[in-house]
């Protein structure tokens, strides 16, 4: 039942984080789409209005001082080149206005508008959704528009000799734009709940092979009972049967370790894999940030999902024993040193201080323990104090040789201290629990502190904490000098 109700709670996890990947690349669709629309729109709009500009007009047809001889002139070019827009306006490369729909704009200097000032100095077309004020509502009939600012050259030349500025309702666009979204929205959806799927029937298969090795062990043990009642002068022999079939079960359990590991992985790296291509194509590259967002967001929960994979099948390998510790003699302070460098790199990304004090740190003596599980335990603790540290914190980690209150012998005492969010006496009782985050905001799955817990107390050592709300804590990761 115990490994029943591991394997549902992942299911409930996974389920959750698909939904969040789910909400996250959605969410990111419209924008990404909205942004492909106007930079195709404003891409066409350029060349289509500049053709019929270099066909129809001249430079010297933008000078102000013609406007009326020229009006026929500069009609027809605008008739031609826009449709369905509420206003539009042709300006000289000043701004001011040599023809407007309606003629109610001739001679005025539009300068200042942020659409025409940069299409005439930036030399780009200019175009955007924008939300019209109370007196613009009633004047034009719209609450939104969409703004264009084309920037007219002639020839090779590159100076600008005037700007078509239009306002234009937005319903054509934005039916584009949502059958679009809609369109993707589906196709991602599907593939995703394809993937959840697909990881369901997997762990389905995992949880109905426990349940059947489970049932076979009861009816052994309910045997054996009655064996034992009937026989007791057989008790050795059905003892040596209960041993073998104990090993053969442990053998299968290592197995079944090792194919949900496989299998679980499988999936999860091929997310990662494919979307940190799609985000080192150098056509991806190109897009804008708001295209590769997304992109980058479903690579983040893929990693998650895959700290999440290895975190349970570590709760697993430790509550069952399958996890080895290899005492060996070990230089504490080596193991210390390098695991502070594993995390320089995430320190710096959090602008966290991270400080050793490597004099109190190299006269630590050797102790026998496993050298890979307990760099996996500095790891978790100096991760952990960055993580839930306040903007330019300060981690630092030092050692020494002390008493531990509740023992009356020395023991080696590692101390990591951060100046980080702190814990109540009640968040404190719980630090060490399954699942429990003090943050809920901060990335995690609440398991490292009860792994860590867990491979410290395997290693023969003991692990606390000293905590104050606001101001900060101290884990302490105690060997008895015995053990040395």
């Amino acid at each position: 039942m115990k490994k029943d109700f591991l394997v549902i709670k992942f299911s409930i996890l996974s389920f959750g984080i698909f939904s969040i990947i789910i909400f996250i690349v959605v969410g990111g669709i419209r924008p990404v789409f909205e942004n492909f629309v106007i930079a195709e729109r404003k891409n066409d709009t350029v060349v289509f209005v500049n053709k019929i500009a270099n066909n129809l007009l001249s430079p010297l047809d933008f000078d102000i001082n013609k406007i009326v001889e020229n009006k026929s002139k500069l009609e027809h070019f605008t008739n031609s080149v826009v449709r369905g827009s509420v206003q539009s306006f042709l300006t000289d490369a000043s701004g001011t206005v040599i023809y407007s729909y309606p003629l109610n704009a001739l001679g005025i200097n539009f300068g200042n508008n942020e659409v025409i000032k940069l299409a005439i100095d930036k030399r780009r077309p200019i175009a955007k959704f924008e939300e019209v004020n109370l007196k613009d509502e009633e004047t034009l009939g719209i609450k939104e528009a969409f703004i264009e600012g084309i920037p007219i050259t002639f020839g090779s030349s590159e100076d600008v000799s005037g700007v078509l500025y239009t306002i234009s309702r937005v319903g054509l666009i934005r039916k584009q734009i949502t059958e679009s979204e809609r369109d993707m929205a589906t196709r991602i959806i599907t593939g995703l709940v394809f993937l959840y799927l697909t990881l369901l029937i997997i762990v389905w298969g995992a949880s109905k092979t426990i349940r059947n090795q489970s049932r076979e062990l009861e009816s052994y043990a309910k045997t054996l009972e009655q064996k034992i009642s009937e026989r007791t002068e057989k008790l050795k022999e059905s003892t040596d049967r209960q041993l073998e079939q104990a090993e053969e079960l442990s053998k299968i359990k290592d197995e079944f370790i090792f194919i949900a590991s496989h299998e679980l992985r499988s999936p999860v790296t091929t997310i990662v894999g494919n979307s940190e291509i799609l985000i080192n194509d150098p056509l991806i590259k190109k897009l804008p940030p708001k295209t590769t967002g997304p992109i980058e967001d479903l690579r983040h929960a893929g990693v998650r999902l895959q700290i999440l994979v290895n975190d349970l099948l570590d709760i697993s390998r430790l509550e069952y024993g399958s996890v080895k510790i290899e005492f060996e003699s070990i230089d504490l302070s080596s193991i210390i040193l390098d695991s502070v460098e594993d995390v320089r790199d995430f320190a710096d990304q959090k602008k966290i201080i991270l400080e050793v004090n490597e004099d109190e740190v190299r006269k630590l003596p050797k102790i026998k323990a496993d050298a890979s599980r307990l760099k996996e335990v500095f790891n978790n603790l100096l991760t952990n104090a960055i993580k839930y540290n306040k903007p330019n914190g300060n981690v630092s980690i030092g050692g020494s040789v002390d008493v531990l209150t509740e023992q009356s012998n020395q023991m080696v005492a590692i101390h990591i201290k951060d100046t980080g969010i702190g814990l109540s006496e009640e968040e404190q009782k719980k630090i060490f629990t399954k699942f429990w985050r003090a943050n809920q905001e901060v990335e995690g799955t609440g398991l490292g502190l009860w792994i860590t817990k867990q491979l410290v107390n395997k290693m023969n050592g003991e692990i606390t904490m000293d905590s104050k709300k606001g101001e900060g804590s101290t884990f302490t990761v105690w060997f008895h000098t015995s053990n040395i």
